[in-house]
């Protein structure tokens, strides 16, 4: 009854397709009706629920580092480096909120599921330094400026 292009989705680890289609162009008049052109697809629920739970389940970080922007004057200086941490090799995400509050960046930077979350504020700017947060157990240091992206690459090697 397919009359062209057909697809069919499948998933990992799942029998058979999640989802399937395509062109139906002589199916209406198979069926008594008038000749139409048509398509059409279906999906799979009873498959695709058993995914969505194992996706909920897992623990899936956005990003490795979160980069926190603690006053907008410092936003260039903030892009810059998270620039220079992706060039390192780690995925790296900048708070775009409008919130320079610390508790508002630390709660993002959760959802994000970063392991670590730079710090650039008045002080560390002063000091030439950021401060790394580890995410899991709350330890902070500071690290030269200049140096952030090497040693954000080494600890999420």
């Amino acid at each position: 009854y397919y009359t062209g292009i057909i697809f069919e989705v499948t998933a990992p680890g799942m029998p058979g397709s999640i989802a399937s289609g395509g062109r139906y162009d002589t199916l209406i008049s198979r069926l008594g009706g008038k000749d139409a052109s048509a398509c059409g697809g279906s999906l799979g629920i009873e498959r695709i629920l058993p995914l969505l739970q194992q996706a909920e389940s897992d623990s899936y970080a956005q990003v490795d580092v979160a980069v926190t922007v603690m006053d907008q004057d410092f936003s260039s200086e903030t892009f810059r480096l998270a620039a220079e941490i992706r060039r390192s090799g780690v995925r790296t995400g900048v708070y775009l909120g409008t919130s320079g509050k610390f508790a508002k960046q630390m709660k993002w930077a959760n959802e994000q599921g970063a392991r670590f979350c730079v710090i650039y504020g008045a002080a560390e700017r002063d000091a030439g330094t950021v401060t790394l947060r580890d995410m899991a157990t709350g330890d902070q240091d500071q690290v030269p400026f200049d140096q952030a992206p090497e040693e954000l690459a080494r600890r999420c090697a």
